[in-house]
């Protein structure tokens, strides 16, 4: 979990960095007061009363637990943008491949290294095929 743990710490402080939001929640602070396991983000902000959640995936899933987790973030009404912040390039397109049922959120994808080093110049792309500069929303 090291690595996971450091990685999305790495993509909070670039956020922060970049004045994207001033209301980072961590998994640990989402997860607090709950009585039993539930699927909670890695990072959650709000931004222009938007709540986007943040998923560091490193190491890929079976496609039913991303089937399960893409569910939870439907039903989830404080939850309008998932980021998808991705080891490798394999694991980001299955994970996009799989957002596509998803209708009602956008989920946007960016691969770790290329954020780290493009930051703000960095393109998401969306499941819809879409891209955007992560400066657009600074």
């Amino acid at each position: 979990f090291y690595q996971h743990d450091t990685k999305v710490t790495q993509v909070r402080f670039l956020f922060e960095q970049l004045g994207l939001f001033r209301d980072w929640k961590s998994e640990k602070m989402l997860k607090m007061g709950v009585q039993r396991e539930r699927k909670v983000p890695d990072g959650f902000f709000t931004r222009n009363g938007k709540g986007i959640a943040v998923e560091v995936e490193l190491n890929p899933k079976k496609p039913e637990t991303y089937q399960k987790i893409i569910r939870l973030y439907e039903k989830n009404p404080s939850i309008h943008y998932i980021f998808y912040v991705c080891g490798d390039l394999a694991l980001m397109r299955k994970v996009t491949k799989l957002s596509k049922e998803a209708d009602t959120k956008g989920f946007c994808f960016i691969l770790f290294d290329y954020l780290m080093k493009q930051r703000g110049e960095a393109y998401f792309t969306t499941q819809a095929g879409g891209k955007f500069k992560l400066k657009v929303l600074l």
